[in-house]
């Protein structure tokens, strides 16, 4: 099964939800798709944090990044989008609709995937 962790910025958590929400729309069940809401636990310190999203990062293969408004400039995405590639995972971005924010930096180079379930379902699986 291809497990998918997906980075965002809380600003977008509707958009998440859709995400979360195309398990039951016939994405398939070889797909499962994980996050962390770091600012729930904020509180509780940022190595607590850290750890968490290490852990759900390194159980994933893939990483898709929702790109909003301002998720270039959230810090716990550029630290997902960093510690992903540094372990050798392949990191895809989507711009959510209505949206025109800009990727986090290392993600510039490579172009955006559509923001729709098949698109999303044939690169999770192909690519």
């Amino acid at each position: 099964m291809a497990r998918v962790f997906i980075s965002f910025d809380y600003d977008d958590i509707h958009c998440k939800k859709t995400v979360d929400n195309w398990k039951n729309q016939g994405l398939g069940t070889d797909i499962s798709f994980t996050s962390e809401d770091g600012k729930s636990h904020s509180s509780k310190g940022e190595s607590y944090v850290t750890n968490i999203l290490r852990e759900q990062i390194d159980l994933a293969q893939k990483v898709l990044v929702l790109v909003g408004n301002n998720t270039h400039n959230r810090p716990w995405v550029d630290y997902e989008v960093g510690y992903a590639k540094s372990k050798g995972k392949k990191v895809v971005w989507t711009q959510l609709p209505g949206t025109t924010g800009a990727p986090p930096k290392e993600l510039r180079s490579t172009p955006a995937i559509s923001f729709d379930l098949k698109t999303i379902q044939m690169v999770i699986r192909n690519g």
